[in-house]
């Protein structure tokens, strides 16, 4: 089997019904559609897609400001997780907001998502308000080192995208 690279691309239209579907896996809602729309639709949100195998795997959102970057989505499909997508996702928001001269990317997180929290932190975002309905995260980018080479961690992703995909045929030929 050819082994199959992780790609970094801009949103194509066709990519849609693709995140709706990230969306309702990730998030079970009746509003799927509209909230993709929302991120996808308005003119000053920028949508960055994970693409494995052909096919979007995660995506992230985000706005610019005066300040630095918001990040208004990161959604990776629950059976892809593992595969360290939502990290090259971010790595690449902050090379972008890095080449932008932005100096911080702040986002917002439901307390009760305590693997978004921790994903966060272990990505260089502290919670800088903390309140019973709302967290807030920030990363300063002055503070956070550059990513060593997204090369080699693409490749690790692609690596265990082969070594997930070889278990689940093994376990398909084992039923």
């Amino acid at each position: 089997m050819p082994r199959q690279r992780l790609v970094l691309r801009w949103l194509h239209e066709s990519d849609l019904s693709a995140l709706i579907d990230i969306e309702r896996r990730s998030e079970p809602c009746d509003q799927c559609f509209h909230h993709i729309a929302n991120l996808v639709f308005l003119p000053h949100h920028q949508v960055l897609v994970a693409e494995l195998d052909g096919q979007p795997r995660g995506f992230l959102a985000y706005e610019l400001n005066d300040q630095g970057v918001i990040l208004l989505k990161l959604n990776v499909h629950p059976s892809y997780q593992a595969l360290r997508i939502g990290r090259a996702l971010l790595r690449k928001l902050k090379e972008r907001t890095r080449g932008l001269r932005k100096s911080q990317i702040i986002t917002v997180v439901d307390p009760r998502v305590a693997a978004g929290q921790a994903f966060l932190s272990r990505n260089g975002f502290e919670c800088v308000v903390a309140e019973e309905t709302i967290l807030v995260y920030a990363c300063d980018l002055a503070a956070c080192p550059p990513a060593v080479s997204c090369r080699s961690r693409d490749e690790e992703i692609t690596r265990r995208a082969e070594w997930l995909r070889a278990q689940k045929q093994s376990h398909q030929k084992g039923v």
